[in-house]
């Protein structure tokens, strides 16, 4: 699905392909997030950054794109002091930097010693936030600064999902991708990538209770939402406003 004439869908992975900046996105993969529930007894089978590799492999042959930009929250626990999880994140950049001819990571508030994790790699690098050709990327768990360049502005850290009601009343959560103009800059706003982490349910959730301040800033009910399941596939729906 083509989004905004600049962005793309792939499949039903969640993710976009921006072609202008040979480029995939995506955010909040939270590697290691089966380790750390493990070691705090709760039991998880470790499959998620095995799964994440071989999407964005396919990921990669379906769009063209060499370029890949991890938009925060590569990791999962905020220490960075969990071995086992570093070893994770260490094993996950091992591969995905043999995906691609480069890795960007924009830092989240998960990724504390990120750049310690990517010093063995010379083809990643670290940034607080990317811009370039009229693209601001930004984890989102911080206020933005928008440029006289800016058009738009992808974020992550929200985690949105539409809470959907069948006529029984029973709900059920579909991640989603949110995006929508405000004073001429499009803010673009990525599902979560894992699996595990836990969304926001974005047509229910009152504006001042939004995660990210840019959200909170400019509000949601002017947005619209693309459903992204990699089972169900992408399913489009029309302005928050109409679906609270």
């Amino acid at each position: 699905m083509e989004i905004l004439g600049k962005i793309k869908t792939v499949n039903s992975y969640p993710l976009i392909a921006v072609p202008d900046l040979d480029s995939l996105i995506l955010s909040d993969l939270h590697v290691g997030i089966e380790i750390v529930q493990t070691s705090s007894g709760v039991l998880m089978p470790r499959f998620q950054t095995d799964n994440i590799l071989e999407e964005l492999g396919e990921a990669r042959k379906i769009s063209g794109m060499s370029k890949l930009v991890i938009n925060g929250d590569l990791k999962h626990s905020f220490s960075g002091k969990n071995k086992k999880e570093n070893q994770e994140v260490e094993r996950f950049l091992r591969k995905v930097s043999m995906l691609f001819d480069e890795v960007y990571i924009v830092r989240g508030n998960h990724d504390s010693a990120i750049k310690y994790r990517t010093s063995d790699f010379n083809n990643v690098e670290v940034f607080d936030s990317l811009e370039k050709d009229g693209f601001l990327i930004a984890h989102g768990h911080k206020k933005i600064e928008v440029g006289e360049e800016t058009r738009y502005i992808v974020i992550g850290h929200e985690h949105p999902a539409l809470e959907l009601k069948d006529d029984a009343g029973v709900a059920e959560k579909v991640s989603c991708l949110l995006y929508g103009r405000k004073e001429g800059v499009f803010t673009v706003v990525l599902p979560a990538y894992s699996k595990i982490a836990s969304g926001t349910s974005i047509n229910n959730v009152p504006k001042n209770r939004l995660l990210s301040p840019h959200l909170r800033d400019i509000g949601v009910d002017h947005m619209e939402a693309v459903g992204i399941d990699r089972k169900a596939g992408v399913l489009k729906f029309p302005r928050i406003e109409k679906i609270k």
